[in-house]
């Protein structure tokens, strides 16, 4: 899970049951792959490899 600035941080653990990984990414807000996609699509190219098959 990608939030911007570490928002919902406490309660995620409460509606997340599987594995995920948090990452915070301050200085961005809600719009995160518009703001920062090179923050973005190197978790998400992870992820996806991670799950290709």
């Amino acid at each position: 899970m990608v939030v911007p600035g570490g928002q919902y941080r406490g309660a995620t653990g409460e509606y997340v049951d599987a594995e995920y990984r948090f990452e915070i990414l301050d200085g961005v807000s809600h719009w995160v792959p518009e703001e920062a996609p090179d923050k973005v699509i190197p978790h998400l190219l992870e992820h996806l490899a991670r799950y290709r098959n």
